[in-house]
């Protein structure tokens, strides 16, 4: 599990028990704007900026289709979870 294991949201993975704070959630362009970053460094510096966002680099293109099927009952869930209620 990485350091921020939520796909929705970030939360750190020390906090994933708390379930009274809301954390930020994560968005595809500031998503890709670390992915890109991270290549413009070495590849040592590119791998501990994605392991601090809890992004791993993959191929989006082949992996995607398949993860979705697999796990989108699951981030549903997830999403829900971390939506920022009203107080």
């Amino acid at each position: 599990m990485g350091l921020k294991p939520c796909p929705v949201c970030h939360v750190p993975k020390n906090e994933l028990h708390d379930f009274g704070k809301t954390w930020p959630l994560r968005n595809g362009l500031e998503t890709q704007k670390i992915i890109a970053e991270s290549k413009s460094l070495g590849a040592t510096a590119g791998e501990r900026l994605l392991s601090s966002k809890g992004l791993r680099a993959i191929d989006v293109c082949q992996s995607f289709d398949k993860a979705l099927q697999i796990f989108h009952p699951l981030l549903e869930c997830i999403y829900e979870c971390c939506m920022v209620r009203p107080s």
